[in-house]
């Protein structure tokens, strides 16, 4: 093999030389004629450098069929990337797009080479620009320029050939022309681009000239043939073929040079020589324009003078009428006929009538046949063919026909040649529509059309301008013109293409049966029935026709079709199968990209949907669906912004447009721009009175923005006049009569809307809310029951009626079972959802996890997880997770976390790892999940609050400040202003925070954008400024509360503390939970040293006792905020995010914790079931180190109010207070521990109770029971906290050694990276003598934690028992240095075990 002698030969153009070295060798394994021989050659190529230049070679002498096989046979054992670039090369031409994408892309994720990166960039784009997707196959031109040191020029040509950017591609190749290593192929490429358009001149030149620099190159020759052929010199062509089967004669074009050889003979009349080749290549005369060839050559023969083109993409009308006018001498460039007729994905054929007339032409439709063409060409009349397929039409022009060779000829604008179709095949190519043709002729030539059929042009005609009616109705003339024509097959088709929703049930079935008749039921009459079917949403139907197999030129129509009616049925994932599947054989289509887009999006994969939807854009931007589907997805994904951009667009060129109207001003509500979404609204509705959504939405704002609802019913029942009842208003209207406690209006409404459609789900879930509402408990249950009967496989009813069942349980007496139907119903609605999975579980898991059934919970997501796809397995091991993590139990909960990773790179995993390291205050750590959290997504927010409130705990006041900033320049409405502006200290930042906010004026809610503006005001001491941008904002919204609370805030900067006082009294009085009314109140009332006089102002209100329990509890939580700030400085004060500091600093009661006390002690009087409040004043003593008033506390209040939580945390404090009492008190502390847990055990069977309760009968020696309780805890929770911990101390005591190891050894399982675990392994196997193996048991504890002194002194303890004294000697000593109270010196020398060590005279008295 001599490889480097091509490489050498080919890069000194010596092509000649190069594939006759190659030669050598081939001819030898063709010569042997074995394919054994080929096998053995095909097996030598040892890497991939010897096979590179053996392609290079192989494609000069465009040998690319043995190229295909070389490549594909290696491709099995040598997996490496260039490798792999080269099959994905042969799969794009194979027109296999997105296996080569695929294939690609997967590539980028390894490390490559500069020369791999190249390659692949090159082929990913050209992988790309084959799907028409022009912008992303730029990013990898670019990527591919920035790699390669040789120039690109060429390559830019290629890409803007392929775009349709014909002036800029001949630049870019002009300049290739001179590239060292890819010039040749710009002059093929410039040559193949003059060649196709008729300017064979300018080729023949460039040909000559490309031939001088680059002798005897292949490709170079084929062009000169086919120029040759093209200019009809076929003595020379002839001669430039024998040229190159000379100097390769295994070449690809073989084949087409023979059809071009006859041919040459046939047009130069030698019927000898012709015959006599047709002999020595028996094929032609069965495959090719010859299989029909009369023998003789006297018979009529037409060819019209025309100037052949290549259409652009989608110009097939445009290009074809670029030939057709060249018949007639009349120039006009494809470009500028499209300017005219083409509108975004193609054009109609009426418009193309259109421009012609203006153009001074007559045309005529007509159903042709030979006779009729021939007599057409014979008159010199322009013929267009129209092609009709499944889902599109295409059209060529009629050039020629042949008798003699029984032949029409005809110019595909896809084609550089002309082809030909035998008389015998015309209606198999073109029967589809009848053989529908259009005539064309000069205006003064119109008598040429008297010999056809007028009313065929009439009929015709009639039917193009109905198929583009789109969506609105026929007239009953329309109906009736349809009706009477339906016998031709013409009409019955484009019926079924076009409006099939628009004609009676009745036309349909007698347009079908014309179909199928006419047509004999094949390929293009199923796939246009089932879109029949499918548009008059007749689904089942639809299925029927589309069963059988499709042959491959259909088959992505048939997939497509299966996709809409799975998509139609909200069979989302089977949708998306067949659309990935229409994809693999037309990926061009942007239509299938959206629709892919539209099922991810159902099924809330908004991140794969934008990206699919992003896809459709790039092959068509221009397209109305595409771009409402784009726009509909990013309102999805909360990017209104960009999705109201999008909307606003299409309304500048479709103001009359209602339902741009309709998401325009969907999007302006999500973004707080009220009075502009109620003007969208308000205009669809004027638009298209008959549309439901826009009264619901406008209706919604009326109700819940301006708290107006009588306007809102007025809307609703507006609507329901003009939408003839639309079940979603009879809907709403009964939800809002809910709201209004107006509960018979609600039911005689939602009743209406069940007699209007039964298997609607949520009526039937609106009426179990209205008796809920009316607290008719019993009887929701008992409905709700019947109703899962009716529908007991559906998904929505399933969740949301579980839902609601759960909301309910809490207000009957027996509240368990009514759980248990609860969860049974949203159970079985996540076993049958076919999308929102995700939102599914996630209502699941927010009802149970702070409740004893999270662990029925866990239960059932691992049993859902071991038989689900692995997409959905990544949804269940995340909520799994959130389970375990909400109950406590991090280290399992991070485990399920990190094998979500494992499936998927996704933010969500990231973020809950983030929140386990934040709880453990491993900052560092958490910062590191957050940073991955902002790389998939650069804007999630509470990661960017997360990351600000570490930046707070660590004083870093500048990344706090930058962290919150990027939060609120990503959502404004997601981080309070006044937070934002409080860590802002300098100017500039201030004044690019204005600048900001003044710019979002126009976009968001007025009043929101002045509220803020006067908050950065106030910190750049403004004090004017804030109270003027503040009152205008009090001009628009008098009543909101955020802005009396900013007035009442200002008004105490200002010095008017008596007026900030009364207003924060009354919003406390109308919103008695909201807790910075409080912390300001406190605040001014301090300044005023009027703190103790709270009580009386809060029993001036009108407030219920229970309400004024909440604002004495919240008082007191926000003064021992104010109070614990005495100590602190201001960095020290941020609340983000729940960073809620208490008392930290006091060391002793103050008189500030007098006032905290009484207080709180005020609030559980006003009502003793707010547990919260003695929470509270529990913690608020034992932060202050006063445990034993905490005690009292909780014990007066659990005798006031047995609740569980008091219970459990009294049972929990007399634990942790053993310690600090004497002994006799211990025992009583573990007793009363005991009795209040057996009680909370009645209450709940929650394993954290069992769990402390088994510690307290452990410490109180009652060891059987303790252990029984400790089985039953494992059992039901495995996972519990220091659970088998503690059951091997229980065991060790017990001296039941082999269980103590047991239980160790499942403690070291949950939590390997916990030393107290093996800790206490080394100390059962030590009580077992067993003294090597708990040395090494010790050594993993301290290799954990090289500074638990524990672990030290028992590896001390081991290595005495072992008779290692020095060793034991050195680690005692090290552990007196770190002993800083002395308490392990006095452990050691009380310590049995070190007596071998004191005889030994080691022990280290001296420390």
């Amino acid at each position: 093999m001599k490889t480097t002698t091509f490489n050498q030969l080919i890069q000194s153009t010596q092509y000649e030389e190069a594939i006759s070295t190659f030669l050598e060798e081939y001819n030898q394994i063709k010569k042997a004629a074995t394919l054994s021989s080929f096998r053995r050659w095909m097996n030598t190529f040892a890497n991939e450098g010897v096979l590179k230049e053996y392609l290079k070679v192989i494609d000069t002498a465009i040998m690319g069929k043995l190229a295909t096989v070389l490549v594909k046979t290696n491709f099995k054992h040598l997996k490496t990337p260039m490798m792999t670039i080269w099959y994905c090369e042969e799969l794009v031409s194979e027109h296999k797009l997105i296996e080569a994408e695929q294939s690609l892309k997967e590539l980028l994720k390894l490390e490559l080479t500069d020369e791999e990166e190249e390659k692949l960039f090159f082929v990913l784009a050209d992988t790309l620009m084959n799907m028409q997707r022009f912008a992303e196959a730029k990013t990898y031109m670019d990527k591919c320029a920035e790699k390669t040191k040789a120039p690109m020029n060429t390559r830019w040509g290629y890409y803007y050939l392929q775009k349709g950017d014909w002036d800029r591609a001949i630049e870019f190749l002009e300049q290739g022309k001179l590239d060292k290593r890819d010039g040749v192929f710009a002059y093929s490429l410039l040559i193949q681009h003059y060649g196709i358009y008729g300017q064979y001149k300018k080729a023949h030149s460039l040909l000559e000239e490309g031939l001088t620099l680059h002798p005897n190159y292949p490709k170079l020759l084929v062009e000169k043939v086919r120029l040759f052929y093209q200019l009809k010199q076929w003595p020379q062509m002839r001669i430039a073929i024998a040229a190159i089967n000379q100097l390769t004669p295994y070449n690809d074009y073989k084949g087409l040079f023979e059809d071009y050889m006859a041919e040459s003979y046939y047009y130069e009349q030698d019927l000898s020589k012709l015959t006599r080749f047709l002999a020595e290549h028996p094929h032609l005369s069965k495959q090719s324009s010859f299989k029909e060839f009369s023998g003789t050559m006297n018979l009529p023969v037409k060819m019209l003078t025309y100037k052949p083109v290549v259409q652009k993409y989608n110009f097939c009308v445009p290009a074809s009428l670029e030939m057709l006018l060249s018949q007639f001498n009349h120039f006009i460039h494809q470009d500028v006929i499209a300017d005219s007729i083409f509108s975004v994905s193609g054009t109609k054929l009426s418009k193309a009538i259109e421009y012609l007339e203006e153009q001074g032409y007559a045309c005529q439709f007509f159903y042709g046949d030979v006779d009729c063409f021939s007599s057409l060409i014979d008159m010199q009349v322009g013929v267009i063919l129209n092609v009709d397929y499944p889902m599109s039409s295409h059209v060529q022009v009629l050039v020629g026909y042949d008798d003699n060779l029984r032949v029409l000829h005809v110019q595909d604008p896809n084609f550089r040649e002309y082809h030909q179709i035998h008389y015998a095949d015309l209606k198999k190519e073109y029967g589809n529509n009848q053989v529908l043709a259009l005539a064309i002729v000069p205006s003064a030539d119109r008598t040429k059309f008297n010999s056809l059929d007028r009313q065929q042009h009439e009929v015709v005609s009639k039917m193009l301008s109905l198929a583009e009616l789109e969506d609105d109705s026929l007239t009953s003339v329309d109906e009736q013109f349809v009706n009477k024509n339906l016998d031709q097959l013409l009409v019955a088709a484009y019926t079924l293409r076009y409006i099939p929703k628009l004609v009676s049930q009745e036309i349909l079935e007698k347009a079908i049966s014309t179909v199928s008749q006419q047509l004999a039921n094949n390929e293009y009459s199923r796939l246009i029935i089932a879109h029949a079917y499918c548009q008059s949403k007749q689904l089942a139907q639809a299925l029927l026709y589309i069963e059988k197999e499709f042959s491959k030129r259909n088959k992505s129509t048939h997939w497509f079709l299966k996709g809409r009616i799975y998509y139609e049925q909200n069979e989302y994932v089977l949708a998306i199968e067949a659309f990935k599947e229409a994809l693999q054989y037309e990926p061009e289509d942007h239509m299938i990209w959206s629709y892919l887009a539209l099922s991810f999006s159902y099924l809330g994969d908004n991140e794969t949907a934008l990206y699919h939807s992003k896809v459709s854009l790039d092959i068509n931007e221009e397209d109305t669906f595409a771009l409402v589907n784009y726009g509909v997805i990013l309102h999805d994904s909360n990017a209104f912004e960009d999705a109201r951009a999008i909307f606003h667009q299409l309304l500048k060129t479709n103001k009359q447009d209602a339902y741009f109207w309709y998401e325009r001003a969907r999007c302006d509500h999500e973004l707080g721009r009220s009075h502009f979404a109620m003007k969208g609204f308000q205009v669809a509705i004027f638009l298209e009175r008959d549309v439901p959504f826009p009264y619901r939405e406008l209706a919604n704002i009326y109700e819940h923005i301006d708290e107006d609802e009588k306007r809102a019913e007025k809307v609703l029942l507006d609507g329901l006049i003009y939408t003839k009842n639309a079940n979603v208003l009879l809907n709403e209207l009964g939800d809002l009569y809910e709201r209004a406690q107006r509960y018979e209006e609600a039911r005689t409404y939602l009743l209406r809307a069940i007699d209007s459609n039964s298997s609607d789900v949520f009526p039937w879930l609106s009426l179990g809310s209205v008796l809920k509402s009316e607290g008719k408990y019993v009887e929701l249950f008992e409905f709700m029951k019947e109703r899962e009967r009716d529908f007991e496989t559906n998904s929505e009813f399933l969740v949301n009626g579980g839902q609601l069942l759960w909301d309910t349980a809490i207000f009957v007496e027996d509240k368990t079972a009514y759980f248990e139907l609860a969860l049974d119903f949203m159970e079985k609605g996540i076993l049958h959802a076919s999308y929102h999975l995700d939102d599914c579980i996630e209502m699941y898991v927010e009802a149970i996890e702070d409740t004893a059934f999270y662990r029925r919970g866990i239960a059932f997501l691992e049993e859902r997880c071991t038989s689900s796809t692995t997409e959905n397995s990544f949804y269940y091991i995340c909520y799994i997770g959130c389970l375990y993590k909400g109950n406590g139990l991090f280290q399992k909960a991070k485990q399920f976390f990190e094998q979500a990773l494992t499936i998927k790179k996704d933010p969500v995993p990231y973020y809950q790892l983030g929140e386990i390291a934040l709880k453990f205050e491993d900052y560092k750590e958490a910062e590191t999940y957050y940073q991955k959290v902002l790389t998939l997504d650069p804007s999630h927010e509470q990661a960017l609050l997360d990351l600000a409130s570490i930046a707070s705990i660590l004083e870093d006041r500048a990344s706090e400040r930058n962290y919150l900033l990027k939060a609120f320049y990503s959502n404004p409405f997601g981080v309070k202003v006044e937070d934002l502006v409080g860590v802002i200290d300098h100017k500039v930042d201030l004044e690019k925070l204005l600048d900001f906010l003044n710019g979002l004026m126009r976009k968001h809610d007025k009043v929101f954008i002045l509220d803020s503006i006067a908050y950065v005001y106030g910190k750049l001491g403004d004090l004017e400024k804030e109270e003027e941008y503040l009152n205008e904002a009090l001009l628009t919204s008098p009543h909101q509360p955020q802005l009396l609370y900013h007035r009442a805030k200002l008004w105490m900067k200002q010095g008017n503390n008596k007026q900030a006082k009364a207003a924060l009294l009354l919003l406390i009085e109308e919103h008695v939970d909201d807790r910075d009314l409080y912390k300001l109140l406190v605040e001014v009332a301090g300044n005023t040293r009027s703190v103790l006089k709270l009580e009386s102002y809060y029993n001036k209100l009108k407030l219920e006792k229970a309400e004024r329990s909440l604002a004495f509890m919240f008082t007191a939580a926000a003064y021992e905020k104010v109070a614990s700030q005495e100590g602190n400085s201001p960095e020290q004060l941020s609340e983000l995010k729940g960073f809620f500091k208490r008392l930290t600093n006091f060391t002793k009661i103050t008189a500030h914790a007098g006032v905290i006390i009484g207080f709180y002690e005020t609030a559980i009087k006003l009502d003793r079931k707010n547990v919260r409040a003695v929470m509270w004043l529990a913690d608020f003593y034992v932060q202050a180190d006063l445990s034993s008033d905490a005690v009292k506390v909780l014990e007066k209040a659990y005798s006031h109010n047995a609740n569980v939580d008091i219970a459990y945390r009294l049972a929990a404090l007399y634990v942790e207070e053993m310690a600090n009492v004497k002994l006799s008190k211990q025992y009583r502390y573990l007793t009363k521990a005991k009795e209040l847990l057996e009680f909370c055990l009645t209450e709940h069977e929650d394993p954290e109770y069992m769990n402390l309760l088994a510690y307290v009968l452990f410490e109180r020696e009652d060891l059987l029971e303790a252990e029984v309780m400790y089985h039953r805890c494992l059992l039901i929770e495995p996972t519990i906290d220091k659970g088998y911990y503690n059951l091997a101390r229980l065991y060790l005591q017990m001296e039941k050694f082999l269980d103590a190891e047991k239980a160790s050894k499942a403690a070291i399982e949950l939590e390997p990276n916990n030393e107290d675990n093996y800790n206490q392994l080394g100390l059962i196997f030590h009580r077992q003598g067993q003294t090597d193996q708990a040395l090494a048991a010790i050594n993993k504890a301290i290799e954990l934690n090289p500074d638990d002194l524990f672990c030290l002194y028992n590896r001390a303890c081991f290595l005495v028992a072992l008779g290692r004294m020095r060793e034991a000697a050195q680690q005692l000593e090290h552990v007196f240095a770190l002993d800083d109270d002395g308490y392990f010196i006095e452990l050691a020398e009380a310590d049995k075990e070190m007596l071998p060590l004191k005889r030994t005279g080691y022990f280290p008295m001296s420390v």
